[in-house]
């Protein structure tokens, strides 16, 4: 056999066996036993197997909308991790046995990352994918969205064992998920285990950080699994819950002509400590932004109006308009609207 490494999971007090194999992607062969990341990527198969559903059934990971090689994928990611890492960076698995450069593609669909121009899967994708590889690595890439969202709130240790970092927070956070989560889990069971995991390790302290990655990836609070047999039945939701929302901003871009007054509608959610005091910039040269009621003294949620005045010599372009809502605690928190500026009214389109 060539091309392949395999863990094969036993019960809880029965010998596991993992097989590692040559590749023949280089003159002479390589050897899958230097490439780390498939030891630990092997490894993973027996901590997720062992722990969903019990140490002694060994049966729950067989269904389509399991996540088994994504935590294996993500475990190799997690026991890698360095220091001088950042979120953004591209990481490969199995680049050695490939033959490939540490920051080659690697063996999946993308490269795991935080920049969606680097790895743009969400859960909308796993339809499309092959059971159970590329299933897994959509699941695998919301946990690295997790993962820094914690480092960039914790910190991160180069200590694996007893580090208190982010990148600790969150090994223990997806190991004690997969204790909690049900037989068969679909990917929102296995969301719903690590939340979980947050409130009875941490009091719930992460939820937000939590939240945040599983929407950006199409994981958020309105998503629905559906048949956790079936990849293409899921419900895909970009939400946050209530309790996690700071700042909104409708609408999130408009058009005028020069020396129109356009307003725009700012909630700051229950997330926030009231009072919340808000500010905007990037509005364009010589305008002014006010808005109605500010500071936002609750009770949250609270609206307010920003309005872009004086726009009368303003240059037609495109503006991103940031709003920044900062509580005393204190949090800072910030959204961006779309403002387009036109010399004079637009043509009809011509077809």
């Amino acid at each position: 056999a060539r091309n392949n490494a395999n863990f094969f999971t036993p019960p809880d007090g029965s010998q596991p066996r993992m097989q590692m194999f040559l590749w023949n992607t280089a003159s002479p062969e390589l050897d899958g036993d230097l490439d780390s990341g498939i030891i630990v990527h092997e490894y993973g198969h027996g901590i997720s197997i062992r722990l969903t559903g019990g140490p002694s059934n060994t049966t729950c990971l067989n269904n389509s909308e399991q996540a088994g090689e994504g935590w294996s994928d993500w475990f190799s990611l997690m026991l890698t991790m360095e220091a001088s890492d950042q979120g953004a960076d591209g990481r490969g698995i199995g680049t050695y046995a490939l033959n490939e450069p540490t920051t080659g593609p690697g063996i999946r669909p993308a490269r795991y990352s935080t920049d969606m121009g680097v790895n743009h899967y969400t859960y909308g994708d796993i339809g499309s994918l092959t059971v159970p590889h590329g299933v897994g690595f959509v699941f695998a890439t919301t946990l690295w969205e997790m993962t820094w969202g914690l480092v960039d709130e914790h910190g991160f240790d180069p200590d694996f064992y007893t580090g208190t970092g982010g990148n600790n927070i969150a090994l223990q956070l997806v190991t004690d998920g997969l204790k909690l989560q049900p037989c068969n889990p679909g990917f929102v069971d296995a969301r719903n285990a690590i939340l979980a995991a947050d409130v009875a390790n941490n009091g719930g302290a992460n939820q937000c950080i939590i939240w945040e990655a599983f929407a950006k990836r199409g994981l958020g609070f309105s998503a629905s699994q559906g048949d956790a047999n079936s990849t293409t039945d899921g419900v895909v939701a970009f939400d946050m819950p209530q309790s996690c929302l700071f700042l909104d901003a409708q609408p999130p871009s408009q058009g005028i002509c020069v020396g129109d007054t356009p307003t725009y509608t700012i909630t700051a959610g229950i997330a926030y400590t009231a009072p919340v005091t808000l500010s905007a910039n990037g509005q364009p040269a010589g305008a002014n932004a006010t808005f109605a009621i500010n500071p936002l003294n609750g009770p949250l949620p609270q609206s307010t109006d920003l309005t872009i005045g004086n726009t009368g010599g303003a240059a037609a372009g495109d503006y991103t308009i940031t709003i920044t809502g900062t509580d005393s605690t204190p949090v800072a928190k910030s959204v961006d609207v779309s403002l387009t500026v036109y010399s004079g009214v637009p043509g009809a389109p011509t077809l």
